[in-house]
């Protein structure tokens, strides 16, 4: 059977999700999250994508905390990359409303900054990261989260 599920959360910035044609509250995903620990998932996994239209530092960060207190087992990051010659579905996207080079990194490095405090700050000593693609190449990230609450990157600000 299924022991593991994954949600393609992308963003929780609605400027972002409306951009994307991709609407899901933050309530929505906590609560089904909820729901496939009650039903025995033994690993929930969260999905965000970094570099996507509308996307903002901020907006992204607090993305970022959300997910970190929904308490995902693993959490994902991925770069997005708008190839709309190759991706029909990217044509709807407007090109004008993606960041910047400058700020799709500063989006990467928030993610990686905000996942290092996690790390750093978790009582777990079991905690695992895992790297996926190249982190030098700046595609993907993924980590563990730890299990216990922490606190979210505003804190630190």
């Amino acid at each position: 059977g299924f022991n593991r599920l994954s949600f393609g959360v992308q963003d929780f910035d609605s400027r972002v999700q409306k951009a994307v044609h991709r609407e899901q509250p933050a309530e929505q995903v906590f609560d089904l999250l909820q729901a496939a620990r009650e039903l025995g998932f033994a690993s929930v996994n969260v999905d965000l994508i970094y570099g996507l239209p509308k996307q903002t530092l901020q907006g992204f960060g607090q993305t970022l905390e959300t997910v970190i207190e929904m308490r995902p087992n693993r959490l994902a990051v991925y770069g997005y990359a708008h190839m709309p010659a190759m991706f029909k579905a990217q044509r709807q996207l407007n090109a004008e409303d993606l960041p910047t080079a400058e700020v799709k990194l500063q989006l990467l490095c928030l993610a990686i900054e905000t996942s290092t405090l996690v790390w750093l700050i978790s009582p777990c000593p079991m905690t695992s990261w895992r790297w996926r693609n190249s982190v030098a190449a700046c595609t993907a990230i993924s980590w563990a989260i730890p299990p216990t609450p922490i606190p979210t990157w505003s804190a630190w600000a």
